[in-house]
């Protein structure tokens, strides 16, 4: 991953000299930014030229909210034409809403389209909402309506299997369980998704009231009357008009003739500076994306992190703290929780930071719940957007039992203990089911770690205890709802972040602050091993492994095998996927499926 990491530098260099020429010849920028059939990631992909090489499809939601930013700043930028489509997480919809706004409020011409808006269209329209001109074309469709789901539940998909899910969970709103052991909804299930989902179509509702200047409940009323043929579209109110490609940039040019097309991507390329990249206050910036498990985090071949793995994430934050002159840590988190082991790990040392003097701002994404949430509670400051998904401050512990998926494979199984230690011995295999001795045990396991979460919640976000116990009870919520319970402090984005910073390190308003990312380290660093822990923490070497790399390159070759049968390359992906195991991808087949220790 070093050596890949170094070429894709040297290729981003040459790059960017190439695009700088062309910037510096001209005098006038019509930028273009297409979102649709793309994939997203939040951390940004500059510095990893081969990340994108690799997959040209991949969009940083932090590398275009950096070129707006730019942009706003740049008399040469002129416009910006966004195809547009439904972006994964509605947090990062927010983030660049508030970045197009930003361009707009700069003077600048923006310009949303697509051919048609059908699948997730409230999600996409909500972010073109965000735009001055908003256009479809004459054949496409704007399919807005009421909100709604489908959830699958797979206990009887299991069960032909010969699997069946036994798990704890604490408390009734901890609904992950239910999609594996139950066949419906239950009352607290359906409660909390309506309530999420009334959250959502609120302020989609009200981003698209506002900009047509109507009442929420008018807007309400034609999002119920949708979907839309293109012509009731306009005549709603909710596009500008009904106009090709073509007709677009050719008004757009007409406009500004003097104006050059340029990819924001390759604008961003060309900037020498971006935003936050020097100031006064050096500011350490950590990143913690996906499952949380202990260990090393996983990586692709590009040194893009796959996961939080405790190990890794530990060290990014102990190297923080070495360094002397990082006055502070912001702490951006995006993941559904995992492991509570390797979550309390992180959040100590992040408690860690906070006694060497060095505030913590946790700044969460689309998700931050579990343990997501635990790595954030006891930061100085919480700042999410309204439609980030947080809380689930919950446990869930069990096992799946297995026996009868041998018995179908023609599997045969016998046991060996060498002490009397009673029914203790088969707690943890999923061949035999949980005696009322086991499950008295295992309530007792479950309901300790649920009390110790609930706990250190209630101290991190200085409640009381009683406090907590009603927020807890493993339910969800968005950032709004977090925010008027105090789970989080802030809502809003990089600048919200900033200003949280400011206030917490009695920052003036006007300083500047430069943000690091960590690790921080040179390519030598890294290929030169540390002698001790102590020495790796201070130089920043973090340790990783590149099963995602491996599962990346199985999942080419079944997309070409596939190509026409999207249904097995799905079901292809998840069987290789899960049987990846260690960083050489070696693949083992296990007889039984480990139990499930506490999970966040």
């Amino acid at each position: 991953p070093y050596s890949a990491g170094l070429a894709g530098a040297l290729v981003a260099l040459l790059a960017a000299k190439g695009v700088r020429k062309f910037i510096e010849s001209r005098k006038q920028f019509i930028l273009e930014l297409d979102l649709q059939h793309k994939e997203f990631t939040y951390r940004s992909l500059t510095g990893n030229r081969l990340a994108t090489l690799l997959n040209p499809k991949m969009l940083s939601i932090e590398d275009i909210v950096a070129t707006l930013d730019l942009a706003a700043a740049d008399k040469r930028v002129v416009a910006l034409v966004c195809r547009v489509g439904p972006v994964p997480g509605l947090a990062s919809a927010h983030d660049l809403r508030a970045a197009v706004s930003r361009l707009r409020a700069a003077g600048k011409l923006t310009i949303a389209y697509s051919e048609s808006l059908y699948d997730r269209a409230n999600d996409a329209y909500f972010l073109a909402t965000a735009f001055e001109r908003v256009y479809l074309s004459r054949s496409g469709i704007l399919a807005l309506r009421g909100p709604g789901y489908d959830m699958p539940f797979v206990k009887g998909t299991l069960e032909k299997c010969g699997i069946r899910a036994r798990l704890l969970q604490r408390e009734e709103y901890k609904n992950f369980a239910n999609t594996l052991q139950e066949e419906k909804l239950s009352d607290a299930h359906r409660e909390v998704s309506e309530s999420l989902l009334e959250e959502i179509f609120s302020v989609q509702v009200a981003a698209a009231a506002d900009r047509k200047g109507v009442s929420k409940e008018e807007m309400e009323e034609s999002y119920l009357r949708g979907p839309f043929t293109p012509q009731a579209a306009v005549g709603e109110g909710l596009i500008d008009g009904l106009k090709y490609r073509d007709e677009i940039y050719a008004d757009v040019k007409e406009q500004f003739p003097k104006a050059k097309l340029l990819y924001s991507s390759k604008y961003l390329l060309a900037q020498k500076k971006r935003p936050f990249s020097k100031g006064k206050h050096k500011v350490a910036y950590i990143e913690a994306t996906g499952n949380i498990h202990d260990g090393p985090a996983q990586q692709d071949i590009t040194g893009a992190r796959q996961s939080i793995g405790s190990d890794t994430t530990c060290a990014d934050i102990r190297a923080a703290i070495a360094d002397k002159s990082v006055k502070a840590i912001i702490f951006r988190v995006d993941s559904g929780g995992g492991s509570y082991s390797a979550s309390d790990a992180i959040n100590r040392e992040l408690q860690r930071a906070q006694k060497e003097g060095k505030p913590v701002i946790a700044w969460m994404g689309n998700v931050a719940g579990s343990g997501g949430y635990v790595v954030s509670m006891s930061a100085d400051k919480i700042v999410a957007q309204p439609m980030t998904l947080t809380g689930s401050i919950g446990v869930i512990m069990g096992k799946f039992m297995m026996r009868e998926t041998g018995n179908i494979l023609g599997l045969t199984f016998d046991r060996v203990d060498i002490r009397d230690h009673g029914e203790r011995g088969t707690l943890l295999s999923s061949l035999y089911d949980y005696s009322e001795e086991q499950l008295e045990k295992l309530n007792v396991l479950t309901d300790h770690v649920y009390e110790e979460f609930k706990t250190d919640a209630a101290t991190g976000r200085k409640m009381p205890k009683e406090a907590m116990d009603e927020l807890a009870k493993g339910r969800v919520w968005s950032g709004r709802q977090a925010l008027d319970n105090k789970l989080v402090d802030a809502l809003g984005d990089i600048h919200v972040v900033m200003g949280q910073l400011k206030l917490v390190c009695k920052w003036g308003e006007k300083d500047t602050v430069q943000l690091v990312r960590f690790p921080n380290t040179s390519l030598l660093a890294r290929l030169k091993k540390p002698v001790s822990s102590q020495d790796a923490d201070e130089k920043g070497v973090v340790a990783t492994c590149t099963q995602g790399f491996v599962v990346r390159c199985t999942n080419t070759v079944v997309a070409a095998l596939f190509a026409n049968n999207p249904f097995l390359q799905t079901l292809c992906k998840q069987v290789f996927s899960s049987g990846l195991a260690g960083p050489a991808g070696s693949m083992t087949l296990t007889a039984t499926m480990p139990a499930q220790g506490p999970s966040l």
